[in-house]
């Protein structure tokens, strides 16, 4: 989703591109297998003929777009310079698979790790060139007109795509061996993070498509009636949320059920999709946001040593969250919150178990957790409004109540007493 987002942003928006994109690169897949078979049993097969692409007008073969691809320096790889930096050349070029092939052909074995190894490379080298390959010959087709000069368009072109899509292995070598160990998405926020910013301020009319956006795909499901949302958690309100299952179960979307039993959500729990997530490219702001948010919402006209405090506490926590979870963990521990949510933790079994993916996952499947399973299955964050969720809001809440009660006392803190009363009564606290 990301990938076709950064695309979107810098004006990929004809399909054309990506049919372009699986023919390039499904030519150079070819000859490259056939370049390894011959290498390592001495067969060979006869030359594979060149697929024409056309750009301005022009057709080019597809072997000279690969080419400039290379050249310009768009071919990147998270899985080529992150996790498998050990590929040689012909398993960096997402053809491992006919590796393994090939090597049993001529007897020498290929373990068990090794075979998933492989796998992965293919098929997260070929998905990221897609996107980045189909971006390159939008590009092209934008700077050919411009500069009028093959070598020329193609160092645009190139630049387009390192600065959208982003490259994780362009980081220095204190960045590489030291930060990225601390921070592990830290690869890819060095990179979008800056861009976003730009973006915001550059082309805030981009930016727009966010929130039309959400309106249009509630639209579309029927669940633009926000009736019998109830404590919708602040980090849910927060990430720019589609409601995609109502909470008060009236939908007639027949994909409302289907929502409703992936997520595990309760009669009467909506069920949201943050688009400003770890979803989108756009979540990196909210790690920028946030702290501010905590500024304005701590009344700095009135309170201004109490609004500063908050903006630091804030900075700190959105710090601390992106880091390991040893580092994390024992803040977390020593506050009791979860540094996300800014929720209490109530279940500390499970917020142990959750420190690492595997022990996430197997914590959900014991608990029955659902939704946590199909978000990590299908990488769609579901995120439905459950009870539980529903508590730890409300208790966020009566935090900040009771911060008022106390900082204005008189009439005023009788009036929040009251309301704290009701809300107690509302959610059987």
């Amino acid at each position: 989703m990301s990938d076709g987002i950064q695309n979107f942003m810098d004006g990929v928006r004809n399909p054309r591109h990506y049919d372009q994109a699986f023919k390039v690169l499904g030519e150079h897949r070819a000859i490259t297998e056939d370049e390894l078979i011959s290498q390592i049993t001495g067969a060979t097969k006869a030359p594979i003929g060149s697929t024409k692409v056309r750009l301005g007008g022009v057709d080019y073969d597809a072997k000279q777009v690969y080419d400039a691809y290379l050249q310009s320096g768009a071919k990147s790889g998270q899985i080529q310079t992150e996790i498998t930096p050990s590929l040689n050349r012909f398993e960096r070029e997402g053809i491992g698979r006919y590796l393994d092939k090939t090597k049993q052909a001529a007897n020498v074995g290929q373990s068990g790790w090794k075979k998933t190894e492989l796998g992965l490379a293919d098929a997260n080298n070929y998905r990221e060139d897609v996107f980045r390959m189909a971006h390159f010959l939008s590009a092209m087709e934008d700077e050919l007109p411009k500069v009028k000069n093959w070598d020329s368009a193609v160092a645009n072109a190139g630049g387009r795509v390192r600065k959208f899509n982003i490259d994780y292995g362009s980081l220095s070598s204190f960045e590489r061996n030291k930060i990225r160990r601390v921070v592990p998405f830290y690869g890819w926020m060095r990179r979008n993070m800056p861009l976003q910013v730009e973006m915001l301020f550059t082309r805030p009319g981009f930016m727009a498509a966010y929130p039309k956006g959400q309106d249009l795909m509630q639209g579309l499901l029927g669940t633009d009636n926000g009736e019998g949302d109830y404590m919708v958690p602040k980090w849910i309100r927060e990430s720019m949320p589609v409601r995609i299952a109502l909470g008060n179960n009236k939908s007639s979307n027949p994909l409302d059920k289907i929502i409703r039993k992936l997520s595990g959500a309760e009669p009467g729990e909506p069920v949201f999709m943050p688009l400003g997530s770890s979803m989108t490219p756009m979540g990196d702001l909210s790690t920028l946001t946030r702290p501010i948010q905590d500024f304005a919402d701590a009344d700095p006209l009135n309170s201004p040593g109490k609004a500063v405090a908050a903006l630091a506490q804030g900075i700190g926590a959105e710090a601390v969250n992106t880091t390991t979870p040893f580092i994390k963990a024992p803040v977390e521990l020593a506050t009791g919150r979860n540094l996300y949510t800014g929720a209490p933790i109530d279940n500390w079994a499970g917020w142990l178990a959750g420190q690492i993916s595997p022990g996430r996952q197997a914590n959900n499947a014991i608990s029955g957790n659902t939704y946590g399973l199909t978000s990590w299955a299908t990488g769609v964050q579901t995120q439905p409004v459950t009870e539980a969720r529903q508590k730890g809001e409300f208790r966020r809440r009566e935090d900040v109540l009771q911060g008022y009660q106390a900082r204005y006392g008189g009439t005023r803190a009788n009036q929040w007493k009251n309301y704290l009363s009701q809300a107690r009564r509302s959610v059987g606290a």
